[in-house]
C-alpha cells in the first residue's frame, strides 16, 4: 500500500487530462517556437554556403530538379548513395517556392531544429518545465549552429527525439492508465469489504475506464513514433530505427517493464512496424529499381555498415573523442551539468528506495539512458565527425532544465547556478580570445584587428552572467535564468555575424560571385577541387579531371577552343598544383581570374 500511494504521486488519472492541444496553442509554446524560428533563420540568407556538405546536398537536390528525377539522388552529375531522399526533398520543395540560395538550401533545418525544440517543450511541459528544456536546447551553441546549415544532421536529430519522446509518452501512459486502474481497484476492494457493492463497481469501473483511457493514448504516441522513425530513416537510414529501438528497449529493461510491455502491446508493435514499412519501403523500392540495385548495395553496405565499423572518408579519432566536443557544443550550458549530474544521482538514488517513485524519477532515468546510448553508439563508431553527437543535446537540456526547475520551486540555496553563471562569464572571455586568435590565424589577418569584436562579446557575456546572478539574488531562478538564456542568444547572433560569417565569405573566397556571373554559354573544369559548390552557384555541370588525364585535356582544350563556340573556358585548380598547371604546354595562353589561398581560377585561350 505505501509503494502504491508513492505511485499516485506521479501516476494518477490527473495526468491522464494533460491537453497536447491546449499546451500547442497556449502563449508559451507560441511564443518559444516563434522565437526559436526568427533566431535559427536569423543570417543563413547572408553568407554563401559554409563547408562541401552543405554544397553538396543543396546541389544533390538542384540537380534533381535539373534532371525532373525525384527518385535517384544525383550529385555531380552521378549516383549519390550516401544518404537517402526526405531532406533531399525538403531542399526542392524549398527551392521551388523561394528559388535557389542559401536561405532556401537551409531553411529544412532551420525548421527542423525548431521542431525539436518545440517537442523537448511538449515533454518538459508535463512536468512543468517546458520552458527551462526548450530554451536551453535553443541556446546550446553546436545545436544552433547545426541549424542554420544545410545538412542532414539537424533532420536526423529531430525524427530521433521526436520519436523517442513518443515513446516515453507510450510508457508514461501506459503506466498512468495501470496506476489508476490499480488505485480504483484497491479503492473499490475496501468499499466491498465495508459492504457498499454500489460503490465498489462505481470505482471498479472507473478504474477500467481509466485503463483504456491510458491504454489508447499509449497506442496512439506509439504509432507517431513509428512515422518519426520512418521518416528519420527516409532522412539519414537504420540509425533513426536503431537509436530510438535501443534506448527505449534499455529503459523498459532497466524499469523491469520489457516483458509487461511486449505483452500489453505485441500486437501494436506490429502495427507500427507496419506503418514504419508503408512509409519507407515505396522509396526505396523505387530507387532500387531506378538504380539496378547500385543505390541498395552502396547505402546499406558502404555508407552505413562499413562507416560504422570502419574509417571512412579520413574521419577517424580517438574513442573519446566526443567528450571535448559535447563540453564545447553545449556551451553555455556545460557549466551547470556537473550540478545537474550531482541532482540526478540524488534523485536516482533516494527513488532507488521506493520502486514506484514516479514519473519524474522515470523521465531522469529515461533521459539518462537516451543520452548514454547515443553517446556511447557514436563513441564505438569507427567514422567520427562533430555532428554525429548532435543528438545527445536534447536529453541533456531536459535534465539541465529538471535541474533548474527543481531549484525554482523549492527554497535551498542556488549556490550551483551562481557558480555556473560566474564560470561561464569569465571563462567565456578566455574562450573568445583564443577562437578570434584561430580565426585570425585561418583569415590571415593580425589578431588586433577583432579587438572591439571580442571586447563587445566579452562584455556582454560578463555583464550577462552579473545580471543573472543579481536576478536571482533579488527575484528568482526563473528571471535570472530568462536574462541568462536570452543574453546568450544576443552573443550567438553577435557571433554568427562577426565570426562565422567572415570565415564563410573566406572560405568561399569570392567563388559565388565568379561563378555567377558567368554566362550560360561558358564552361567549367575542375582539376583536384570538388566541383559541386561551382556547380550550385554556377547551375551547370563541371567536368572533372584527375591526373591522368589533366595534360591530354588541357592542351585539346587549348588546341580546339576556338572550334567551340563563343563560350570561354575556366580552369579551377588548387592553388598548391599552380606550378603543375604553369608547366604545362601552352600555360602562357592562360588568363589568371582569381588565385587564392585555397583554389585558383583561370581562363583558357
Amino acid at each position: 500500500m505505501a509503494q502504491l500511494a508513492s505511485c499516485f504521486v506521479n501516476y494518477n488519472i490527473k495526468r491522464m487530462q494533460f491537453s497536447f492541444r491546449d499546451r500547442i496553442f497556449s502563449a508559451k509554446f507560441l511564443g518559444l517556437v516563434v522565437f526559436a524560428f526568427l533566431f535559427l533563420i536569423y543570417g543563413t540568407h547572408s553568407y554563401p554556403l559554409f563547408s562541401l556538405d552543405e554544397v553538396r546536398y543543396a546541389e544533390t537536390a538542384r540537380e534533381m530538379i535539373e534532371r525532373n528525377d525525384y527518385v535517384s539522388p544525383f550529385c555531380n552529375y552521378v549516383l549519390r548513395p550516401e544518404k537517402p531522399i526526405l531532406f533531399y526533398w525538403l531542399e526542392i520543395l524549398a527551392f521551388k517556392v523561394l528559388g535557389f540560395s542559401e536561405l532556401s538550401a537551409r531553411l529544412p533545418s532551420v525548421f527542423m531544429g525548431t521542431f525539436t525544440v518545440a517537442m523537448v517543450f511538449l515533454l518538459a511541459e508535463y512536468f512543468g518545465f517546458g520552458l527551462f528544456a526548450g530554451l536551453i536546447t535553443l541556446t546550446s551553441i553546436e545545436f544552433a549552429i547545426v541549424s542554420k546549415l544545410s545538412i542532414t544532421d539537424m533532420t536526423l536529430n529531430a525524427f530521433i527525439t521526436a520519436s523517442l519522446i513518443c515513446l516515453f509518452f507510450t510508457y508514461v501512459f501506459w503506466r498512468v492508465g495501470d496506476c489508476a486502474s490499480a488505485g480504483d481497484s484497491v479503492g473499490a476492494g475496501v468499499l466491498a469489504g465495508a459492504g457498499d457493492s454500489a460503490g465498489a463497481g462505481v470505482l471498479a469501473g472507473a478504474g477500467d475506464s481509466a485503463r483504456a483511457q491510458g491504454f489508447t493514448k499509449a497506442r496512439n504516441f506509439l504509432f507517431l513514433a513509428g512515422v518519426f522513425c520512418a521518416l528519420g530513416f527516409l532522412a539519414k537510414g537504420p540509425v533513426a530505427l536503431a537509436l530510438p529501438g535501443l534506448v527505449f528497449l534499455v529503459f523498459l529493461v532497466s524499469q523491469l517493464k520489457f516483458l509487461c510491455f511486449l505483452k500489453a502491446f505485441w500486437r501494436e508493435l506490429l502495427m507500427t512496424l507496419l506503418i514504419f514499412l508503408v512509409l519507407v519501403l515505396p522509396w526505396f523500392l523505387a530507387v532500387h529499381q531506378a538504380t539496378d540495385g547500385e543505390f541498395t548495395r552502396r547505402f546499406f553496405f558502404q555508407e552505413n555498415i562499413d562507416r560504422f565499423l570502419a574509417v571512412k572518408t579520413g574521419h577517424s579519432a580517438p574513442w573519446f573523442y566526443y567528450l571535448p566536443v559535447f563540453m564545447v557544443g553545449f556551451i553555455p550550458w556545460i557549466y551547470f551539468f556537473p550540478q545537474t549530474l550531482g541532482f540526478v544521482f540524488s534523485e536516482l538514488k533516494s527513488g532507488s528506495k521506493n520502486p514506484n517513485s514516479g514519473a519524474k524519477n522515470d523521465l531522469l532515468v529515461f533521459c539518462c539512458i537516451w543520452f548514454a546510448v547515443i553517446f556511447l553508439f557514436f563513441s564505438f563508431a569507427k567514422t567520427k565527425l562533430t555532428t554525429y553527437i548532435i543528438g545527445v543535446f536534447a536529453p541533456a537540456s531536459l535534465l539541465v532544465g529538471a535541474w533548474f526547475f527543481g531549484l525554482s520551486v523549492i527554497k535551498t540555496k542556488k549556490t550551483g547556478i551562481i557558480l555556473g553563471q560566474a564560470l561561464f562569464s569569465f571563462s567565456g572571455i578566455l574562450v573568445l580570445v583564443i577562437s578570434s586568435f584561430f580565426r585570425a590565424k585561418l583569415l590571415d589577418v593580425d589578431p588586433l584587428a577583432f579587438g572591439p569584436q571580442i571586447l563587445f562579446t566579452s562584455i556582454t557575456a560578463l555583464v550577462s552572467g552579473l545580471l543573472a546572478i543579481a536576478l536571482l539574488m533579488r527575484f528568482s531562478v526563473r528571471h535570472s535564468f530568462l536574462c541568462f538564456a536570452l543574453a546568450n542568444a544576443l552573443i550567438f547572433v553577435y557571433v554568427n555575424d562577426n565570426f562565422i560569417k567572415p570565415i564563410s565569405f573566406f572560405r568561399d573566397s569570392g567563388t559565388r560571385e565568379f561563378v555567377q556571373k558567368l554566362s550560360p554559354e561558358d564552361s567549367l573544369v575542375s582539376y583536384g577541387m570538388p566541383p559541386e559548390r561551382f556547380e550550385f552557384y554556377g547551375k551547370r555541370e563541371v567536368i572533372r579531371l584527375h591526373e591522368g588525364n589533366l595534360k591530354k585535356y588541357f592542351n585539346g582544350t587549348l588546341g580546339e577552343s576556338s572550334k567551340t563556340g563563343s563560350g570561354k573556358k575556366y580552369l579551377v585548380f588548387k592553388t598548391k598544383d599552380l606550378d603543375k598547371v604553369v608547366s604545362l604546354k601552352g600555360s602562357d595562353r592562360l588568363d589568371y581570374i582569381i588565385k587564392t589561398k585555397f583554389f585558383s581560377v583561370v581562363r583558357c585561350f
